[in-house]
């Protein structure tokens, strides 16, 4: 476990795998690092001043995860992208696409909170459209309402999930990707694909959250 409560994945120099790509993105200064480093190669305290990172130990816990994922290399003072990190490029401009969209979105507050227990489940579940609450048990296979209920709430609150209830006898509840939700499966499937070392050209969005919905943690 990191200092900022992220789990430090076991990953090569090639690819790196679904669950451990997110759980390594979504930490911390780690995707801001990344960015400055596509500029061009950056002493210590560039980045502690770039990533705006709160202490100096902070941003060094950071870094050796980085560096230990294979995605940067140090040279002298010099901290750079390894040709692993020069992959996440697409990403990065996915991330940029989703942001200028919808500028109000934290992008790693969201892989945050889909490392939950049957996030991705639930997103991939409602990739064809609409389900309602019964369904979408069915579909995903959470062992109980209550949890359902809680993850649903979850997903509703960070705007990622919308839901529409018809008044009919019994009254029935229907659950969607919002324009939130939607568009920010390329950023996950982005992630996807360079954590299963795939070119960008072949991003296949439902593919791709099966692949990280596969990998999700215990709760």
């Amino acid at each position: 476990m990191t200092e900022d409560g992220a789990l430090h994945p076991s990953i090569g120099t090639q690819s790196v795998g679904a669950g451990p790509a997110i759980q390594l993105l979504q930490a911390r200064y780690a995707l801001a690092i990344v960015r400055l480093l596509m500029e061009r190669p950056q002493r210590s305290v560039n980045l502690l001043i770039g990533t705006g990172a709160r202490s100096a130990a902070t941003l060094r816990v950071r870094l050796n995860e980085l560096q230990q994922s294979g995605v940067i290399c140090r040279r002298n003072d010099y901290y750079e992208l390894t040709p692993l990190g020069q992959r996440l490029n697409a990403l990065v401009s996915a991330i940029d696409r989703f942001q200028a969209t919808y500028p109000g979105v934290d992008s790693a507050g969201l892989l945050v909170a889909l490392q939950r227990r049957y996030a991705m489940v639930i997103m991939r579940a409602l990739i064809p459209g609409e389900l309602g609450f019964n369904g979408l048990q069915r579909m995903t296979k959470v062992p109980s309402a209550t949890t359902l209920s809680r993850r649903l709430t979850d997903l509703e609150a960070l705007g990622l999930l919308e839901k529409t209830v018809h008044s009919t006898m019994p009254p029935r509840t229907l659950y969607r990707h919002s324009q939130v939700g939607a568009a920010f499966n390329m950023v996950i499937g982005h992630i996807v694909l360079w954590g299963e070392g795939l070119p960008p050209d072949q991003l296949n969005w439902r593919i791709a959250l099966e692949s990280a919905a596969a990998t999700e943690p215990p709760e």
